[in-house]
């Protein structure tokens, strides 16, 4: 408790309770009140300055009554701390007033030496201990706003690490006549996401994708998709193969951010498509095997990837090495590769959409245009779902190898 002297103000119009209160202090152990007095409310504010730490307040004056008087007071002295002189009949309103920022109320009559002396030392350190949790929640509200600033500005970043425009294949050709097109759908379930994907042009004819999915959620995954994008840049010249691209990935990811107390991961999965060859390539790290839409209009299927092409997820083993799949393209299939967000979404009885369900989705809308079909697929998970806001980023890339719509 701090020992300093301690100015009380005594805003009271009968002379002989100042006197009770006045000896009572004065009288005290501590010794270290000093009591000044008011009869009115109109003097009392008159003396109440800087100098004034506790003001013993009786709410009916000659010049003002009830609430009125307490909130006079505390509007020209906030930071005093106020206890309540009251007669019986009036502890309702006192206890109002404690609620609305009094420290405390003695009920007239009651004022023994340590219920008066302990109302005034433990008032005056309620508004302490008050005041400084308002300062703290007043500095943590700063910090929020500013982390708030922060993540906004994080999110802008982030978001212009994705697509907004695609590469035409060749370079040359109107986005409409391009030989490879794209659609895609991202929605970080918080203001930056743990969710990524690019389009790496390797030739005229070929163009990588790659999507992954970082563990976790916020501002960590966020900067660790930072990093993965590092990568890709550093890696281009491995970009025809997926296998070695994800083996080189996830030993200079590993060797980045392998952390044993508390690992970091991602899923990640790359897909070649050269129109050249009339191949398709992949590899995956962990991540939901993408989907084929073949051109002949026969059933979606999740394109099998097995083998040493399915490995860990990039930071688990960094020893680890992939291998590439191979497949037949055609002009006109489609793909689609998202995250575990989209099928992990749930209907009220806590029933996930899943891969059935997107497979039966993708067949559905398969005759729309590329970027139709990505939305409809989106929508038809988010209407099965319960939630108005997913728990999970949800990230949707479209591919088509040329022809069709």
């Amino acid at each position: 408790m701090n020992t300093e002297a301690v100015n009380v103000l005594v805003i009271e119009d009968d002379e002989e309770d100042f006197f009770i209160a006045r000896s009572i202090l004065a009288g005290s152990r501590d010794g270290r009140f000093a009591v000044t007095w008011a009869a009115s409310l109109a003097e009392g504010l008159q003396r109440l300055g800087p100098g004034i730490d506790v003001v013993l307040l009786d709410l009916t004056l000659p010049d003002s009554q009830g609430w009125e008087t307490f909130e006079r007071v505390q509007s020209q002295a906030p930071a005093v701390t106020i206890i309540l002189l009251t007669g019986v009949d009036d502890a309702d309103l006192a206890i109002r007033a404690v609620h609305a920022g009094a420290q405390d109320y003695v009920v007239k009559g009651d004022q023994e030496a340590l219920l008066l002396c302990r109302a005034v030392l433990y008032g005056l350190e309620r508004k302490r201990i008050k005041d400084r949790l308002e300062q703290v929640v007043g500095e943590l509200r700063l910090r929020y706003e500013e982390m708030a600033a922060d993540l906004e500005v994080a999110r802008e970043v982030q978001l212009a690490f994705m697509p907004r425009t695609y590469p035409s294949f060749p370079p040359a050709a109107a986005p409409e006549q391009s030989l490879i097109r794209f659609g895609h759908f991202y929605h970080p379930c918080r203001t930056v996401g743990g969710d990524f994907f690019s389009i790496l042009p390797v030739s005229e004819t070929a163009a990588g994708v790659f999507i992954c999915d970082v563990m976790g959620h916020g501002l960590r995954s966020a900067l660790v998709t930072a990093i993965i994008r590092g990568l890709l840049e550093e890696l281009r010249s491995v970009a025809r193969d997926p296998g070695r691209l994800l083996t080189k990935a996830n030993r200079a990811f590993t060797a980045v951010v392998h952390q044993p107390q508390q690992p970091i991961f991602a899923s990640a999965l790359y897909l070649l498509l050269d129109l050249g060859t009339g191949t398709l390539s992949g590899a995956n790290a962990g991540h939901p095997p993408p989907l084929r839409l073949p051109a002949d209009g026969s059933e979606a299927t999740a394109l099998p990837l097995g083998g040493r092409s399915f490995g860990p997820a990039l930071g688990i083993d960094g020893d680890h090495s992939y291998v590439s799949s191979h497949w037949p393209l055609a002009a006109g299939d489609r793909l689609l590769l998202y995250t575990d967000g989209l099928t992990e979404l749930a209907d009220p009885q806590a029933e996930q959409f899943g891969t059935t369900r997107l497979l039966k989705a993708a067949q559905t809308h398969a005759a729309e245009p590329l970027k139709a079909l990505v939305r409809a697929v989106v929508l038809d998970a988010v209407g099965f779902s319960a939630s108005d806001e997913p728990e999970d980023d949800i990230c949707l890339v479209g591919v088509q190898a040329g022809g069709g719509p």
